[in-house]
């Protein structure tokens, strides 16, 4: 996976919250952002592995994601390694 894939299945869960009121709230309270400081945070490959963690976190919510956008479930942590990487420096 590179990392504008990683990146675009990142978005794509970062849509899949946004279009789920309740979903999203709750992301944004766990993570303690704000609505505000949404859309610098999500060029942030940190913010991103955040939002993957997220939903990979709830198979439920993952699998739902993943009938919706048509990612499969195990792209989601294939993203997270790819995003983490960044993070490190580790190009993984």
């Amino acid at each position: 996976m590179t990392n504008d894939e990683a990146e675009a299945i990142a978005i794509d869960m970062l849509g899949y919250l946004a279009n789920d009121e309740v979903r999203l709230e709750r992301f944004l309270a766990l993570s303690g952002i704000d609505m505000e400081v949404l859309r610098a945070a999500a060029q942030e490959p940190a913010f991103l592995a955040g939002v993957v963690a997220h939903i990979a976190g709830d198979e439920r919510t993952l699998i739902d994601f993943a009938q919706k956008s048509g990612h499969p479930p195990e792209a989601a942590s294939a993203a997270l390694r790819k995003l983490a990487g960044r993070q490190t420096g580790n190009p993984s």
